[in-house]
Order: C-alpha cells, then sequence, then structure tokens
C-alpha cells in the first residue's frame, strides 16, 4: 500500500482580524481547527506575523497590550484578540499548537522572513526595529529610488547584511519552539522574497546561512533536552540558482541537514518548478522536499490544484505545500486533499495542465517586487514571427499522466492577434498534428488571471484566436513533451504581432 503523501497547509492568521465576536478557544477549534477533520492534513502552518512585527503572544505584543491605551486596544481587533485568549489561559500561538496536536496535526509557526509593505515609520504599529532603526532597511529612507523599479519597489524590507537584523529574527525563530510546545517552525522566504540589497544579495548568502546554523544549533540542543520531534520548514524559490543569487544558499541548508522540509517554489511557477534538483541535493539525507501550490493563481480549481500535485510526485517529492487555502470549506478540504495525499486517487482525477505565463508576474503593488526579483521568467508568452529555417518556438509541457482506454488529452493553444487566414503548424514531440483535427475559433477570448489585491482572480479579455486539438498517446507521453509552433502563413497587411498567450491539455479519464 502506497503511504498518504505528505500535505502541509499554511493559514496566515485570518481569525485573530476577521472574528467579530470574542475569540476564544471553542471558536478556534470550530472555525479553523475541525474544518480539517477526516481531510489527510499532516501539517498545519499558522502565521504568526513578520520579521519585524508578531501576531501572537511574543513578549513584544504583550508589552504593547500593557502599554497602549485602552481606546487603542478597542480599536485594534488582532491585540483585543489576542487578549482574550491570553487571558482565557495561552494566546494565539499557545491554543492553537495544543488544539491542532490533539487532532492529530503537527502544528508549525510560520514566520514571514520579510516584509516589503510601505507603511510609514512613525505610525501606529510599525514595529520598533524599523521605527527606531530605519538604517537596518534595505533602502535607507533618505536614499532617492526611481518609481517603480525593483530597487524601489525592495527598499522596505530589512537588511540581513545587518547583524543586528540577523540577531534579531534569530531569536524570534527560537522563541517559536523554545518557549512554546510547538512542532518546529516554518520560515517563509517567499514572504517576502528579498533579504539584501540587490547587487550584494549573492555574495552576502554565506550570512544568512550562518543564521540558519545558529538556529539549527540551537534547535539539536531543544530537541536532545526535551525529546521532542522538532523540524525547520522552509519555502523558498523554484531554483537554486534563483535562491542563490537572492541571498539563499538552499543547496547547503539540505546537505548539511540544516532544514528537516524544503518547499519548493511558493507555488508561483508549480509547472516550472525544479523540485528534481532539490530532490537530488537531499538524497543521502532526511530532508523532505515538497511541490508547492497556492490559491489565487493558476491553481484556481480542482483540476489544475490535481495536475500541478501528479507533475510534482513524478519529480518525485514527498508531499505538497499548500498556501492560501484556509478559506476552503470543510467539504472541499476533505475531498481534494484527500485526493492529492493519494496516488493512486490522484492517478484517475481528471486535470488541467495551464502553463505559467509571465504577464501575471509583473509588479502590480509594491510587495510584489520582491516576486518578481525571486521568480525566473517563464515560457510564456511566446512572441511568433517569420521563420527563416522552417523551424518554430518550442514550449516543454510536462505530463505526469499515462493513457488508458477512456483517457482523453485536449490541447488548447490561445493567441492574441490570430485571423482566420492565419496558419500554423504544430507538432508534438515532432509528430505533426493533423490540421483538419483542429477547432478554431476568433473573436474575443478570456483566461482567468491574477489582478492587484483584493481584486485576486479575474477574467482578461483578448482579441485573436484559439486552436484545440484532440491528441493521443502518442505523440504525447508521460513525462517532457515538445510542442513546436511554425508560422505557415500570416494575413496580408497585418502588423500587429501574433503572441501565443496560454497553454492548456485537459485530461479526463
Amino acid at each position: 500500500m502506497t503511504a498518504a503523501k505528505r500535505i502541509v497547509l499554511n493559514d496566515d492568521g485570518w481569525i485573530l482580524t476577521a472574528i467579530t465576536t470574542p475569540l476564544d478557544a471553542k471558536t478556534i477549534k470550530e472555525r479553523m481547527i475541525d474544518t480539517y477533520a477526516e481531510s489527510n492534513l499532516h501539517t498545519l502552518s499558522w502565521c504568526v506575523g513578520d520579521s519585524s512585527q508578531s501576531s501572537y503572544e511574543s513578549d513584544e505584543v504583550l508589552t504593547e497590550i500593557e502599554e497602549v491605551s485602552q481606546r487603542w486596544l478597542n480599536q485594534n481587533r488582532k491585540l483585543v484578540n489576542i487578549k482574550r485568549l491570553v487571558d482565557e489561559g495561552g494566546g494565539p500561538l499557545t491554543t492553537i499548537t495544543r488544539l491542532g496536536q490533539q487532532a492529530g496535526l503537527r502544528v508549525l509557526p510560520s514566520l514571514r522572513m520579510n516584509s516589503h509593505y510601505d507603511p510609514s515609520l512613525n505610525s501606529r504599529g510599525v514595529a520598533p526595529i524599523r521605527r527606531d532603526h530605519p538604517e537596518y532597511l534595505i533602502g535607507y529612507p533618505d536614499t532617492e529610488f526611481i518609481t517603480d523599479t525593483l530597487h524601489w519597489g525592495v527598499r522596505t524590507g530589512l537588511n540581513y547584511a545587518r547583524p543586528e537584523v540577523r540577531k534579531h529574527v534569530a531569536s524570534l525563530i527560537i522563541d517559536l519552539f523554545e518557549r512554546f510546545d510547538t512542532d518546529g517552525v516554518e520560515l517563509d522566504f517567499m514572504r517576502h522574497p528579498t533579504f539584501f540589497k540587490i547587487e550584494e544579495a549573492y555574495s552576502s548568502r554565506h550570512l544568512m546561512t550562518d543564521m540558519m546554523r545558529y538556529v539549527r544549533q540551537r534547535m539539536n540542543e531543544v530537541k536532545a533536552a526535551s525529546n521532542r520531534d522538532l523540524e525547520i520548514l522552509v519555502r523558498v524559490p523554484p531554483t537554486f540558482a534563483d535562491s542563490q543569487r537572492i541571498g539563499l544558499d538552499v543547496e547547503t541548508w539540505i546537505k548539511e541537514s540544516i532544514v528537516d522540509t524544503v518547499a519548493v517554489g511558493g507555488g508561483f511557477i508549480p509547472l516550472h518548478s525544479s523540485i528534481r534538483e532539490f530532490v537530488e541535493a537531499a538524497q543521502g539525507t532526511d530532508v523532505q522536499i515538497l511541490g508547492s501550490l497556492e490559491s489565487l493563481r493558476l491553481a484556481v480549481d480542482d483540476e489544475a490544484n490535481y495536475a500541478i500535485a501528479a507533475r510534482a510526485y513524478t519529480e518525485d517529492a514527498c508531499g505538497l505545500y499548500m498556501f492560501n487555502y484556509w478559506h476552503k470549506s470543510a467539504d472541499w478540504k476533505r475531498r481534494v486533499l484527500n485526493t492529492i495525499a493519494d496516488s493512486k486517487s490522484l492517478a484517475s482525477a481528471n486535470k488541467r495542465y495551464q502553463l505559467e505565463f509571465n504577464d501575471r508576474l509583473a509588479p502590480n503593488d509594491l510587495h510584489s517586487y520582491s516576486f518578481r526579483h525571486a521568480i525566473p521568467w517563464v515560457q510564456l508568452p511566446v512572441l511568433l514571427g517569420d521563420s527563416l529555417t522552417n523551424k518554430g518556438p518550442v514550449i516543454r509541457l510536462d505530463l505526469a499522466d499515462e493513457a488508458e482506454e477512456e483517457t482523453r488529452f485536449t490541447l488548447t493553444l490561445s493567441f492574441e492577434n490570430l485571423t482566420p487566414e492565419d496558419e500554423i503548424e504544430v507538432l508534438i514531440n515532432a509528430i505533426p498534428l493533423p490540421s483538419l483535427d483542429q477547432q478554431r475559433t476568433f473573436g474575443k477570448w478570456q483566461r482567468d488571471e491574477w489582478t492587484e489585491f483584493p481584486k485576486r482572480v479575474a477574467a482578461s479579455e483578448y482579441e485573436g484566436g484559439v486552436i484545440q486539438y484532440s491528441v493521443d498517446q502518442p505523440p504525447l507521453k508521460q513525462g517532457t513533451n515538445l510542442i513546436e509552433l511554425i508560422p505557415v502563413a500570416r494575413t496580408v497587411m497585418q502588423n500587429k504581432p501574433l503572441i501565443l498567450r496560454d497553454v492548456q491539455l485537459a485530461v479526463e479519464h
């Protein structure tokens, strides 16, 4: 019998600000913990804030509660709920850890390792390390930047080149497993993924590794003294190269077993993440490698989630990390989490492989600049120009499914500026697809895309056309498929470029 895949699900701490009635342990159990009953969830990670501001019963927050006026306290729902839970006998982290463990879950406090939002340094609620030490920021407050550049977009994050910042963050991390009865800690390097000045990040990566070794050493001491099964889980960019470029030497962390679990990629480009290289680096260690999904991106329906999960397992991931799925219903969690935790059920599930596109990674608010910094370019969109060699661009699509007698594969290619006079030859693994078998539609077509917060996913409209094929295995195959597109003829006097915007492969079992 195949063992269940490990499923880790992140909760962003919503319950502290979303609940208007008095928040107590009973409400947390009913509204949060009980929603994972019979879902095959292995680990719940709960966000406790970021590297400069806490959202749990930390010493800093307890001091703030004591010092602020009652009027300000009553206006701050998060602080009110933390105080209620402390008065009840613990606090949110203590309560959630106890209730989660009683429900059979491992519980990891999740610390966001940086923040690139843009609050005023003088506003109430800004952490003292930012307010009192603006020189600790990546961009000093008196440094001038060109607006809307990458350097401008990441300027508000803490600069880990400063030893004071690393000492501060290390103390926060250690407190989470030393003072609380958690199962370890999650260090979320994807929220938000810039930690040094851009031009200094690669050459500073040893500084972050030194901090990680320090935390590992202290965790080993706590484990030896308490006999607790503690772990360090990290969420990092989708390749070793991109991790190192922003100052994270994740390969060394794995090979030295500084970390126990690595969630690859953050879910931004799940079908392009280099999971295999992480798995290969972990050989000979006990480090677990997880694929990643993030809701509100491409993974907005079950078929897309199943395709991402299946692809991760073909790369030998031992499970999945899921971000922003806490809001799903209990029925959804039971149905979907049980499916993706079981390889056999997942193999027979319908799927949709939709390739990621660079357009949705363009910065649209301040903190998204750091995402653009950490995530590599992907294959779409593709500008289809005239060929001088009768060759066209090649798109890679990794397919986890194997054809059975009733399996149907449908390839959908969506173009901007495609007209009925355009002719495109499509080959899969060097085998041409018969043009007589294609279905073509023209005019406006839509694609769900990420928009600025809080609009999230919305339909974007394009003028052009869609070509659809029913495809067999072969030419499709389990594993890597190469899709080549060769423009044969273009509309006369057409000045607009022909652009491949979307590639989807639907699998029906």
